[in-house]
């Protein structure tokens, strides 16, 4: 007897270990995989119930890791790395539901931070910035809806500013450039001229500044000649009256900006402009 129940102890086990087995080999996932020509895996992703679930790996050619993400229910979700061939970094993205969301983050080939951007809902939504390889910060600016909206800096790798921009709804309305001492070249300012005759500096990068006008004819490179009339307005207003009655079809001349800095007034950026009033 004593045996007996011995033996079927034994077949107990064995039969639950069997069990067990099965057990988890239903339950494995099968793999999604494909190659390069050479053979070499190129990636590999668990597969559940038809669709990707788990840990999607992906190579290069000489077995070196690309990628890595996760997926749930055929669907992207969790964090994505990238990887240069060499092994360094090169992104670390996120994903909800197949949904970019979160700090996007980029890294060159030597690992230096490269650039920064915040998605939401699948669309570049808050601040940027972009790196020198030093990690000295080089631009600074923010998206809307995927546009660029608002201002933008531009900084030179000693942490002057180099530029400014502004952007509304992806479009550049209002630009400067500056050399390393300070010098202005490549200004660029969208202004409007209406039928009551005012010009209007549609965006300003500085919030306390006015603009000014002086008027005349421009020369084939767009440099100011035969000054007609001079016009100013004062600090906080971005439009003034022009007064065409000497000018029939067109009214020309040179806007500049007024900013108040220190409690003194300086010009900061000028731009030639050329309106049609047929």
């Amino acid at each position: 007897m004593i045996m007996m129940r011995k033996n079927f102890s034994l077949s107990s086990k064995k039969i639950l270990v069997l069990i067990l087995f099965f057990s988890l080999f239903s339950c494995s996932h099968e793999y999604e995989r494909v190659y390069f020509e050479s053979g070499n895996l190129m990636f590999e992703v668990p597969v559940q119930e038809g669709k990707r679930n788990g840990e999607l790996s992906q190579y290069y050619e000489n077995g070196q890791i690309q990628l890595k993400s996760h997926w749930s229910k055929g669907v992207k979700h969790g964090e994505i790395i990238s990887y240069y061939e060499n092994g360094v970094v090169k992104a670390k993205e996120n994903s909800v539901n197949g949904v970019a969301q979160g700090i996007f983050t980029y890294f060159d080939s030597l690992g230096n931070l490269k650039e920064t951007i915040t998605f939401e809902n699948g669309k570049e939504n808050g601040d940027y910035f972009k790196y020198y390889p030093d990690s000295s910060l080089n631009v600074r600016a923010s998206f809307e809806e995927g546009k660029r909206s608002g201002k933008v800096w531009v900084y030179y790798p000693d942490g002057t500013i180099s530029g400014t921009r502004i952007y509304n709804s992806g479009e550049l309305v209002y630009s400067a450039d500056y050399t390393k001492d300070g010098g202005l070249f490549k200004p660029y300012m969208n202004i409007e001229f209406d039928d009551n005759h005012i010009i209007r500096l549609t965006d300003s990068f500085y919030e306390d500044s006015a603009i000014g006008v002086i008027l005349g004819a421009l020369d084939e490179r767009m440099r100011l000649k035969d000054t007609l009339d001079v016009l100013g307005s004062s600090i906080g207003n971005h439009q003034v009256s022009v007064d065409n009655s000497q000018i029939v079809s067109k009214i020309s001349g040179v806007l500049y900006e007024i900013v108040l800095e220190d409690g003194r007034q300086s010009i900061k950026n000028e731009y030639a402009f050329e309106f049609s009033i047929d």
